[in-house]
């Protein structure tokens, strides 16, 4: 069996060096996953909480009074059948100055063979 000649001290330094740069290499990988993480975790949360803000009626914060708006109501108890209330709310409606026209819908689209 042949024996393969030791490797001398300049080989030994090349090889050190080049771990060297595969650990620098991995850490500078790892430091920009991480940072990729952390600003993707900022931007989803940042965009939930403009999201929460901007949805109408979808608000985290409370003022503590109430609003001073009120709905219109026929004054008869919800679920009666001739018209609606919101809890708190007085006033009645009146009837439309003309019946509503039915709405005009388009024909169906239809794909594909029959």
């Amino acid at each position: 069996m042949v024996v393969p000649p030791r490797p001398t001290g300049s080989i030994l330094r090349s090889d050190a060096r080049s771990h060297r740069r595969r650990d620098e290499a991995l850490d500078r990988a790892r430091t920009l996953t991480r940072t990729v993480a952390v600003a993707s975790a900022a931007a989803v949360a940042g965009g939930a909480l403009y999201l929460s803000h901007a949805i109408p009626g979808h608000t985290s914060a409370t003022t503590g009074t109430p609003s001073s708006q009120t709905v219109p109501s026929t004054g008869a108890p919800a679920g009666t059948g001739t018209g609606g209330t919101a809890a708190g709310s007085s006033g009645t409606l009146s009837p439309p100055a003309t019946t509503p026209a039915p709405a005009q819908s388009p024909a169906p689209v239809v794909s594909g063979a029959s």
